[in-house]
């Protein structure tokens, strides 16, 4: 990874390593709101890190969220995501009583809805979110991860813009 500004983009009250830059409209400091763009010059930042942050924005703004991440990353950085996986969800779901997991279908699909921050606005699967990214300019390996509570099925997202 090159060296310069590290960033995570929702990252809550959750406590962070030394000199990363949490843009967070609940908690940030500054409070930042990313749906109104990246407060960050051109080409400035090397890392840009969210875990369970994307889906909290509707498919649109995830999209201009992402532009804004291609504007703001310097040449050689990377964005990281973490993002529930919809089709994994759904699948582990399936599986009926007894898996341990099922019951919190609801919140994987649409967050605790305590309020608009917390709502889920989009879903997506690993070929989902690589295939829109793609089409935007980046090149994009995702793998499979379970993180956060006990067995929630995710997916990690690393990527960079074309040359």
């Amino acid at each position: 990874m090159i060296s310069g500004l590290r960033v995570e983009l929702g990252g809550g009250r959750s406590p962070l390593e030394s000199g990363i830059l949490n843009l967070d409209a609940l908690t940030g400091n500054p409070s930042v709101d990313v749906r109104q763009g990246i407060p960050l010059a051109d080409g400035s930042v090397a890392h840009i890190r969210s875990s369970d942050f994307y889906e909290h924005l509707t498919f649109e703004e995830g999209l201009a969220l992402l532009r804004e991440c291609k504007r703001v990353l310097a040449p050689g950085g990377v964005v990281d995501f973490t993002i529930p996986d919809m089709a994994a969800a759904f699948a582990y779901h399936n599986k009926g009583p007894g898996t341990g997991w099922n019951g919190d279908l609801e919140l994987c699909c649409y967050g605790d809805r305590s309020s608009d921050w917390q709502t889920h606005k989009a879903w997506y699967t690993p070929a989902l979110l690589k295939h829109v990214w793609e089409k935007e300019g980046w090149e994009v390996v995702t793998e499979f991860t379970q993180h956060g509570w006990p067995n929630q099925p995710k997916f990690k997202v690393r990527a960079w813009p074309h040359k």
